[in-house]
């Protein structure tokens, strides 16, 4: 979607961005956030944010912000409760992107940390006899990768999801999600 300049243009405001964060200036974080995508959406003539395959007119829409890290909120989820906690990405998300999200849940630092990282395995996510992506589930802990879908994972009715999701909202599994 972008050449070299254009990659060290949107790295260079992807970094003032992280400086902010780092520096705890989440007012200003913010503000580069908003502005790094500014710079993504002009430099793909608007590239679909939530998912990069969707069709669009070239136009100028409006850029929405994102939350920031929810590091501390989850680890406590996952160490103090017994609340079923679950991560999903699609595979074409570009605001999110399965690597971040791999990277940040990788980062978590909750009591079953070590067993999600070196034991768990990942299983594929099979709909309909269709890999349609992948889930890993460790205690109350659950992350699923959903191919072919964009940042709104759940909009996606081609994906057949419809149980997938039940099961995810009302009672994971701790084995198959076809069950």
């Amino acid at each position: 979607m972008v050449d070299i300049g254009g990659f060290d243009e949107i790295d260079t405001a992807a970094k003032e961005t992280k400086a902010k964060v780092e520096a705890g200036e989440w007012k200003m974080a913010m503000k580069k956030c908003a502005f790094t995508q500014g710079v993504i959406s002009i430099l793909t003539y608007d590239v679909d944010f939530y998912n990069i395959l969707t069709k669009r007119n070239y136009s100028n829409y409006g850029l929405s912000l994102q939350s920031l890290s929810y590091f501390n909120e989850v680890e406590l989820l996952l160490d103090e409760t017994n609340l079923k906690v679950f991560v999903y990405n699609g595979h074409l998300d570009l605001i999110v992107d399965i690597s971040g999200t791999v990277n940040w849940v990788d980062n978590l630092r909750w009591k079953d940390a070590d067993k999600w990282k070196n034991v768990t395995i990942r299983e594929p996510l099979v709909v309909e006899d269709i890999v349609e992506g992948y889930y890993k589930i460790q205690d109350n802990f659950a992350m699923f990768w959903v191919n072919r879908a964009g940042h709104m994972v759940c909009t996606y009715e081609s994906l057949s999801l419809y149980p997938f999701n039940f099961r995810i909202y009302c009672n994971i599994a701790a084995s198959d999600p076809q069950d």
